[in-house]
């Protein structure tokens, strides 16, 4: 029970190991008795029950893509501010983009016309097997 702090009778006790005194609030003592005995009960609760310790997960796809967007806006905006305006710093941009991704563009026409001819060759190949099982056939 609270009592006011003018009502309180603190006490001297004299620590043995140490041999200092030193004044000791009667709200202490409860406490610690409290303390003790719910230690004392949290051992021996049965069955002992394991608590599944949480793990945090990180940023996940979602964090990742935030922070990528971020790095991006950022490198953007020194961009522009370096270049002097959005514009010049977009134009950079599309010319760094323009030159990176030619190679790949030159391959991917070199591959279709590749295909493409390839598959006249095989269409004209399938067009005389069939002329010539049209002739035998007759």
């Amino acid at each position: 029970m609270w009592t006011p702090r003018f009502m309180r009778r603190d006490r001297a006790v004299t620590d043995p190991a140490t041999g200092l005194a030193y004044v000791q609030h009667p709200a202490a003592d409860r406490t610690r008795a409290h303390r003790e005995g719910r230690a004392d009960q949290r051992l021996s609760d049965t069955p002992k029950i394991e608590r599944k310790k949480h793990h945090h997960a990180g940023l996940g796809v979602l964090g990742f893509l935030i922070i990528a967007l971020a790095v991006a806006g950022g490198g953007y905006l020194t961009l522009a501010a370096r270049e002097g305006s959005f514009a010049a710093g977009g134009a950079v941009v599309d010319r760094q983009l323009t030159a990176m991704t030619s190679p790949a563009r030159d391959a991917a026409s070199q591959t279709l016309d590749r295909t493409g001819f390839a598959v006249q060759q095989a269409g004209q190949t399938v067009e005389a097997q069939g002329k010539k099982l049209r002739e035998k056939a007759n």
